[in-house]
């Protein structure tokens, strides 16, 4: 009996409980350990499902802030053109004054023009 008490001193309590529930397992019928492994398939079914849609949602929420992100620099960039053209710079000479990238030049041009013109 000392042996035991001391071997379930050093086993955790999660260890434990599940030891018996696979000891309670054993002692199921064909019938109910099939409905119970049905049961258990359904259930990580659910865990897997919950866990896919936390992960998506995480995801589509970090897209979101950097689309977000991006579109206020654009709208900053817009903006700080349009002031320095107020002030007589051309639209090149403003462009090298904000080191614009130069994947962003046209869509900037599209954006300041495109807009004056309607």
């Amino acid at each position: 009996m000392a042996k035991i008490e001391s071997t379930c001193k050093v086993v955790k309590a999660k260890d434990f409980k599940r030891l018996y529930a696979n000891a309670d397992v054993a002692s199921m019928s064909r019938r109910e350990r099939f409905e119970y492994e049905a049961y258990l398939k359904t259930y990580r079914d659910y865990l897997s499902i919950r866990e896919t849609q936390r992960r998506e949602k995480r995801e589509a929420r970090e897209e979101g802030y950097a689309e977000g992100y991006a579109e206020g620099v654009l709208l900053g960039l817009v903006s700080n053109i349009r002031n320095l053209m107020l002030f007589g710079f051309d639209f090149d000479k403003a462009i090298l004054a904000l080191q614009v990238p130069e994947d962003q030049i046209e869509t900037l041009k599209e954006k300041i023009f495109g807009e004056q013109t309607e």
